[in-house]
């Protein structure tokens, strides 16, 4: 399992993301820093980056803040007036793409969608004495929990269509707990790969 160090490498490197509670982690303190260091900045789940314009304010989603943060230069994002999803797979490497969705797929509460998008819910050749299936039991597990714990139809965050700042911080809030929850599950499940 990477730390969340190792995550901040992986992504600045453009080599995979081995840890989904890690790249969470680094999530959230890229976008508390982009709360209190970029107030100009509103938090806008629909797009992933937007400069100023006649439109508004810029605004960047959960993915858009480890853009702007950990990923900040490396893709030359400073000209884009807008980034969205056809445009990220242009500016960014691979594993730097792949790793953007999965944050948004851990925002929209697809837990097994973002972990399938790094790679690690299919098999793969070599991984030594992994339980795949007590893996996925505990991705659903944690899933149902958080359904039953919210009531929602999904386990997506509070305010995982966040628009408002107040938003924001409570979406931020519940995927630091949400963070604690996966890293349990990655330390026993996938600890060994």
């Amino acid at each position: 399992m990477q730390t969340v160090e190792q995550v901040k490498q992986a992504l600045r490197w453009a080599t995979p993301v081995l840890s989904l509670a890690a790249l969470v982690r680094v999530a959230i303190e890229d976008g508390k820093r982009m709360r209190t260091e970029r107030p100009e900045i509103r938090p806008d789940w629909s797009t992933w980056y937007r400069a100023r314009s006649i439109e508004g304010p810029c605004t960047a989603c959960f993915g858009g803040a480890v853009m702007l943060g950990t990923l900040d230069g490396l893709a030359g994002l400073e000209e884009c007036s807008v980034v969205g999803s056809n445009a990220l797979a242009l500016l960014y490497d691979r594993d730097q793409y792949v790793a953007l969705c999965a944050l948004d797929r851990v925002r929209r509460g697809d837990l097994r969608a973002a972990y399938a998008a790094l790679g690690l819910w299919h098999d793969r050749p070599g991984d030594p004495g992994h339980n795949r299936n007590g893996f996925r039991a505990a991705v659903r597990a944690l899933k149902l929990a958080r359904f039953e714990a919210t009531g929602k139809v999904t386990s997506a965050p509070a305010h995982f269509e966040f628009v408002r700042r107040d938003q924001f911080d409570e979406f931020l809030d519940d995927v630091e707990e949400l963070a604690g929850q996966l890293e349990e599950v990655e330390r026993e499940h996938l600890a060994a790969a």
